[in-house]
């Protein structure tokens, strides 16, 4: 498998180098057709690559942002709490609801256009 890799690799370098030769050609034909090669076997490559390398898939990387609908959830019954113990939503600004909510600006102007949109709830 590693004759294999490496005559390709070696292919590539030479297709690499007709191609460079064939940009000053006034046909550009002869470069797109270079180019064509060039890209396919630098498929073929990295095909060869993934499936000859034994380390396994990196798992899913988890964020800290949870689904969206669970986090408005959450911020909205902050922002009923802090409303119900006297603090003023509506003059803090967005960046300082983000931090103090841990969510995203937006999430957090979202939640209080819901929040006051739904006022009788309060």
């Amino acid at each position: 498998m590693t004759d294999i890799k490496e005559e390709i690799k070696l292919k590539l370098i030479m297709l690499k180098i007709e191609r460079a030769e064939a940009w000053h050609n006034p046909d550009m034909k002869l470069w797109v057709a270079k180019n064509s090669a060039v890209w396919a076997l630098e498929h073929e490559l990295n095909k060869l690559s993934k499936s000859t390398s034994n380390t396994p898939e990196s798992p899913k990387r988890h964020t800290l942002r949870g689904p969206k609908p669970r986090q408005m959830t959450r911020v909205i019954e902050e922002m009923k709490k802090d409303i119900e113990n006297g603090f003023d939503i509506r003059s803090q600004k967005s960046d300082v609801l983000a931090t103090r909510y841990g969510a995203s600006r937006d999430t957090c102007r979202k939640a209080l256009d819901k929040l006051f949109e739904n006022a009788a709830d309060i």
